[in-house]
């Protein structure tokens, strides 16, 4: 359990960091190379992937900066509520009052996608590790996820039925 608290964890934030950068700078034009070389490649203004850079780190800053609000919400005003969730729900008022995702957010979306598979390593290696406790637990799992499947599914289904019917009232107003 403590290699996936401790080094492990250290390890994994190295190695998507690593990556961050590495897709970085081939997003600035730049090598895959970390080293710094002699010559860096001159930037003009035509090439489109030049700004993507200070841009995927505006967005990192705005996602930070959210998760950091989110965390003294949560220290101040609601003890119940992660921090993080709390961010989360920040960042969808934002964009709510914005009515648009900012091209800056967008990109710093869509490579954090990209390693997302990545962040699930160290649940997948707890879970590994707790297997004994897993299965001590086995029945009250599956219990739980009987009962949810039996509420979420027809209840889904009740929902697709009446915003098809909304829908279909909407349309027949409009003619």
């Amino acid at each position: 359990m403590t290699c996936i608290s401790g080094s492990c964890r250290d390890r994994l934030i190295r190695f998507i960091c690593l990556h961050l950068m590495l897709f970085c700078r081939r997003q600035a034009g730049h090598s895959r190379s970390l080293l710094p070389k002699e010559e860096e490649p001159t930037h003009d203004s035509s090439n489109a992937a030049a700004g993507a850079s200070p841009m995927i780190l505006q967005g990192l800053t705005w996602l930070v900066l959210l998760q950091l609000l989110g965390n003294l919400i949560n220290l101040v005003l609601l003890p119940a509520l992660p921090g993080p969730i709390i961010g989360m729900l920040l960042l969808f008022g934002l964009l709510l009052l914005r009515r648009s995702i900012p091209e800056s957010l967008e990109k710093t979306a869509a490579l954090l996608l990209q390693y997302l598979p990545l962040l699930l390593i160290v649940p997948a290696a707890g879970i590994m590790t707790s297997a004994g406790a897993l299965l001590d637990d086995l029945p009250a799992i599956a219990a739980g996820l009987v009962l949810s499947l039996l509420i979420t599914v027809p209840f889904c289904g009740w929902l697709m039925q009446r915003l098809i019917r909304r829908l279909d009232r909407q349309r027949e107003d409009q003619a």
